[in-house]
């Protein structure tokens, strides 16, 4: 098993297999490859899984791709010089530019998607630990956050008797851009030109950018304090979108999914708008 891989072996000299959770992946990474200069393991071959139990998502899929030589970033950072830091973190903002620029196939459909047009379940942790959707538009993953935004105002008001109206509702403006929304430094690979590799592409579909920018802090709490004071400068200035609204609203995403039903403030003859 490959360190650092949480399902990745490597099968021969160039060549490992990982297990995708959804088509989404293969597909994806098949669209950014030839439209970008990103570098990207590339997919060789897609293998249906057997499922073995009820448990397990029967979208999974095999996929073998490409190995890539090199050192996971997370143990090559101590060794890099300033100069072979600051390199990767150019080369990261610009990967990631042309990932945020490259025209989506689908317009309004968020979240994970393959070449059909399926959408699929989203992860990480702002989508709770249930996940959020599969969303059939924008509108109806916006819907879903302002709904976990209500989650927390009848929570608080159960606890005291207060509604909170500072806390915002979804920015609905920012357009969605294809994400990677996995840039932990361990899904990051160096190799020996110094150049950064992204891969594990389970969780990457449309979002906005600013998700992207709010799973790379996240993920990064334990991670140097320059690659963290970095990702304003690799994805953009998002800072406000974790401070004024995800923080705010911390316990929903650290929760299972509550999905509290509407009209509890409207039976009280309270006002949560």
């Amino acid at each position: 098993m490959i360190p650092g891989f949480a399902s990745a072996w490597r099968i021969t000299q160039d060549a490992v297999v990982k297990i995708s959770p959804n088509p989404s992946e293969p597909f994806i990474i098949s669209y950014i490859c030839p439209n970008t200069s990103i570098p990207i393991p590339q997919v060789r071959r897609v293998l249906p899984r057997r499922q073995r139990n009820k448990y397990q998502d029967p979208d999974q899929r095999y996929v073998i791709m490409d190995y890539v030589e090199g050192d996971l970033l997370d143990i090559a950072w101590p060794t890099m010089g300033w100069w072979g830091r600051i390199r990767v973190i150019w080369l990261m903002r610009s990967h990631l530019r042309q990932l945020h620029r490259l025209p989506l196939p689908f317009a309004d459909l968020p979240g994970p998607f393959d070449a059909s047009g399926n959408s699929y379940m989203c992860s990480g942790f702002f989508f709770t630990s249930t996940g959020g959707g599969p969303f059939r538009s924008y509108r109806d993953m916006a819907d879903w956050f302002d709904h976990r935004r209500y989650d927390a105002l009848v929570y608080a008001h159960r606890c005291s008797g207060t509604v909170n109206k500072w806390w915002p509702k979804f920015d609905r403006t920012q357009p969605l851009v294809l994400c990677h929304m996995d840039l932990h430094m361990n899904n990051i690979i160096v190799d020996r030109n110094g150049m950064p590799w992204i891969i594990d592409w389970g969780r990457s579909g449309a979002f906005p950018a600013w998700l992207e920018y709010a799973h790379l802090v996240i993920w990064s709490l334990k991670a140097p304090k320059f690659w963290i004071r970095s990702a304003r400068f690799m994805v953009g200035n998002y800072g406000r979108y974790v401070t004024d609204y995800l923080n705010k609203m911390y316990f929903c995403w650290d929760a299972p999914l509550v999905d509290e039903p509407l009209g509890y403030f409207t039976n009280l003859g309270l006002d949560a708008d």
